[in-house]
Order: C-alpha cells, then structure tokens, then sequence
C-alpha cells in the first residue's frame, strides 16, 4: 500500500541551546497526565511574583510554561460570551522567550498561532491561522510511504529509508523532514494533535539510529469535529526542535539530536489539564 502525505514546513536553523539536564527524565518518567498535573500544580496556582521567578528557572519545561500563563492571565478566569484576545505585546513577548530560550526563531506557522491566540477563558484556548498561507511552502513531491507489515518504507529528497512502523498509516496522514549532510529527521504524524513518532536515520547507511515519541499536545482531550495540525522540526545545537501547532494546541518538544532522549515538553494543554 502507497500512502502519499503532505510535507509540512521544513525549517533548518543550527545554533546553541541550553536545555537543563533537569529536565531529562529519569528512568521512571511520568505520564502525559502526572507530567501535565505536575505543570499546572507548580505554575497555574502560583502568584505573580512566583511566576515571575519561574520564567528565569533553569528547567525548560517551568520556565516555558511559566512564560505561557503569564499570557493566559491575561484572559479572564469566568467564561466569556465571546472570545478574549490576549494583548498582542503580551504574545510577542512570550514568542520573544521562546526564541530566546531555545536560541532560534521559531517557524512561521508557529509565530502566527500563537498570534492568533483567543479564549472563551483560560481553559478553553484556541489558535486560527491562515492554512492557505503556508500551501505554497510545502514541496511540490510529496513523501511516499509504503505500509509493510512492521515496517514502513520511506521515499524523500530522492532517497529510501526503512522504520519500524510505529507511526499511523492511515489515509490522512502528515509528515515533516529535516535533513542534514549526515542524518534524515522523519515525522509522520496525524492531522490532530495526538501522539506521534520521530525517527532519526543514518543517510549513508539507512540505519535507524533512534526513534522518539512526540507527545504533541498530551492527548489530555478527545478530538472531534475538524482540525488542523502543523509541525515543523528545527535543528537547534545539540537539539531536534519539534514546533506544532492545531486549532486547539500549540507545543514544542526538544529531544537530544544524538540519542533522541527528550529534553523538553511544553504544551497550553499541560495548562489547562485539570484531570479526568
């Protein structure tokens, strides 16, 4: 079975980033929801001056998803009739931080979502960007798949790769690459934000050298209705920078370029979660 995909935008930036070892998981990592609980306990509830204090932690995924309630908070607690719309200074600032932090410029379609932010209240936080407009960055061949089994066989940039198949194989399916003289980043991920699989291939071998799991934005709802899912990978140092955005989510995940280890999680959802 051929399965075409769309390629979504594809962003090579080398620079440095910092991320703390802090932020490494340990050998017994939490779950999307203990992770996500955690997030909101120690960054939701706090006051301002905490807050304050949290955007300049050394652990990416505080201060990331400090940055991010500082923007929430300006949107009212009590559901509004209609959405509120956060002060745009207020959004380039976080999308300052953000860039700062990971030492690189987040894509376009990113930048624009969190642009487009609004919410009924904090809890229920939407993102609406022109699809249209990134029509025209996306390659005119598209990947090919081929479902084999337990495995998949990759067709891009004029090369074959073979992966475990670990990502979904469905008709509506999404990709993203990012390449390097050495190494073929791969992402085949959903037309909604749920969970997804990286793989990092050896380009003079075909070697699979590692394949990592993208929470995207937790799977902390049920996805109905239509949707939209962008994601775009970015080098960044040491790092494999994945930005994605939705109607319902924008995240960013880090993992180590080398061993595919994540390094950092932010999602709105984390923000959001109050348990099930």
């Amino acid at each position: 079975m051929i399965i075409r995909i769309h390629v979504a935008v594809l962003v090579l930036s080398i620079s440095s980033a910092n991320l703390s070892a802090q932020s490494r998981p340990s050998a017994q990592s939490p779950s999307r929801e203990e992770f996500a609980a955690s997030i909101r306990r120690q960054v939701v509830t706090v006051s301002e001056n905490t807050l304050a204090n949290l955007v300049a932690a050394e652990n990416p995924n505080i201060a990331i998803a400090a940055a991010w309630e500082r923007v929430c908070r300006t949107i009212p607690a009590q559901r509004q009739d209609v959405p509120v719309h956060p002060p745009r200074e207020s959004l380039e600032r976080f999308l300052g931080f953000v860039e700062g932090r990971m030492q690189c410029s987040p894509p376009q379609f990113w930048q624009d979502a969190v642009l487009s932010t609004s919410g009924t209240n904090r809890s229920y936080i939407s993102f609406d960007i022109p699809m249209g407009k990134y029509a025209a960055t996306l390659p005119t061949a598209p990947i090919e798949i081929k479902a084999e089994r337990d495995r998949l066989i990759i067709n891009a940039s004029g090369e074959q790769w073979i992966v475990p198949q670990s990502a979904p194989t469905g008709t509506d399916i999404c990709g993203a690459l990012c390449e390097t003289d050495s190494v073929a980043y791969i992402a085949v991920y959903h037309p909604v934000p749920v969970s997804f699989f990286i793989h990092a291939i050896n380009r003079k071998d075909g070697a699979l050298k590692w394949t990592a799991r993208v929470w995207s934005a937790g799977a902390l709802r049920n996805y109905q209705g239509p949707n939209w899912h962008l994601v775009g990978l970015q080098l960044s140092g040491a790092n494999l920078l994945v930005f994605g955005a939705s109607a319902t989510s924008i995240y960013l995940e880090a993992f180590d370029k080398l061993s595919g280890l994540n390094v950092l999680r932010f999602s709105d959802e984390y923000l959001e979660y109050e348990g099930k």
